[in-house]
């Protein structure tokens, strides 16, 4: 039917581009740590229609042991069963890169925007449920970056998409973990800036916490603060920032492995995380009549569907990394650093918050600012006032702005 065939090109395009891109990676570049990904000879030797039909990727050379995932003994991956090892061959077909950090994890990463030798860095982080992909694929973000000459760098955040899960992490060792190894493959070596979205505003402020002396710029969409500056600043804890272990490491992976264990209402937990995930679910949440109204009119192409489709990728592995990142501590208590101690004389900061934002409450964002007012070398203020439960308010307040990339420029005009 016509309608297959449509969807049938707009895929065989996609993996066309993926070729392309390999073919213009001199094959010096395409080795690393001793290993390679599949060759450009090897990938020319996969058609797009084997890929669409399921066919297996060339193989790339072995890597070293990545660290198993604990699971709960159950035979099934969605109610808690171990997952299988990353196979980074999925990495390449959908358009990224991949490296192996200290203890084996996979780090999948993307690059974008401007190709020219003289592009500023932009390292762009995800939010919960989302990848490093999904920038890449947003036109307006990938547009902008480019006639800016400007190069992204978005690595998908542990547990999120291919990157492996990283049970008991801190947030603040992140930069150090994941952010020099893909920096260090990029040969990036000098100045760069950072932008973090809602759950990835903790890993932006990690990475100036610890690159302070390299970010020049700062944006940070949506965001909110540790536990310990929440109480400090005289916040509302809310029940989730209860529901942790603080700086015990020890404490923090059997709290994981308590989420993953077999009582009755993990499994549930697991089973519904699974549910939710599916790409059925995901469109009925996401795709509404307001979503395709504010594409079309507003954003100007169709946003919500790649924020669906990287929804989808998100969960492609397991369910375990987001699980974990939203049970256990390391969310709002296990940040392993005061954003607070960050030295910002230099970085100049961006801050979009809402004020009545229900999932980044707005209290946060308005510490940020105030702080970063007195403390940064330029401080600019974005803020909504919309509620949550109307259109374009709370935490999608500057939603449109983001995706046309209007907040870049205005973090560039800075």
């Amino acid at each position: 039917p016509e309608s297959q065939n449509r969807v049938r090109r707009v895929e065989q395009t996609r993996v066309e581009q993926t070729l392309f891109e390999l073919n213009r990676v001199p094959e010096s570049q395409n080795r690393v740590a001793g290993r390679r990904v599949a060759s450009r000879q090897e990938m020319s030797k996969v058609v797009p229609e084997q890929i669409l039909m399921g066919a297996p990727l060339p193989p790339a050379e072995e890597l070293r042991a990545q660290p198993a995932v604990p699971g709960n003994g159950c035979p099934c991956q969605c109610c808690g069963g171990a997952p299988a090892p990353i196979d980074v061959r999925k990495i390449v077909a959908a358009g990224g890169k991949y490296e192996q950090s200290a203890d084996g994890r996979i780090i999948e990463y993307y690059v974008y925007g401007s190709s020219q030798p003289d592009a500023k860095i932009f390292l762009q982080i995800n939010g919960s449920s989302g990848t490093g992909r999904v920038f890449s694929r947003l036109k307006g973000m990938a547009d902008r970056l480019a006639a800016e000459n400007v190069r992204g760098i978005a690595i998908s955040v542990p547990g999120h998409g291919l990157s492996s899960n990283h049970p008991a992490r801190r947030i603040g060792d992140w930069p150090r973990d994941d952010v020099a190894v893909v920096f260090a493959q990029e040969g990036v070596t000098g100045e760069f800036m950072v932008e973090g979205t809602s759950y990835g505003s903790s890993h932006c402020l990690a990475v100036m916490h610890h690159f302070s002396d390299r970010v020049t710029h700062a944006h940070l969409h949506v965001p909110y603060v540790s536990r310990q500056v929440r109480r400090d600043a005289g916040m509302t804890l809310v029940a989730k920032e209860e529901f942790t272990y603080g700086h015990n490491l020890q404490k923090e992976d059997q709290h994981y492995r308590m989420g993953a264990s077999c009582h009755p209402m993990n499994l549930c937990m697991f089973c519904a995380c699974s549910t939710l995930m599916m790409p059925s679910c995901i469109k009925a949440a996401m795709i509404n009549a307001y979503a395709k109204k504010r594409d079309a009119e507003e954003v100007g192409y169709s946003a919500t569907e790649t924020q669906v489709e990287d929804m989808i990728h998100c969960a492609s592995h397991s369910p375990h990394g987001l699980i974990y990142n939203a049970l256990s501590g390391t969310i709002v208590g296990n940040w392993g650093f005061d954003p607070r101690e960050t030295n910002v004389e230099k970085i100049k900061v961006l801050v979009s918050y809402a004020e009545l934002d229900e999932s980044s409450p707005g209290e946060n964002g308005k510490f940020l600012a105030d702080y970063y007012t007195q403390k940064a070398a330029k401080c600019v203020v974005n803020v909504g006032s919309k509620p949550q439960s109307e259109n374009g308010g709370g935490h999608d307040s500057h939603l449109v702005a983001w995706l046309r990339g209007d907040l870049l420029v205005q973090m560039l005009a800075m």
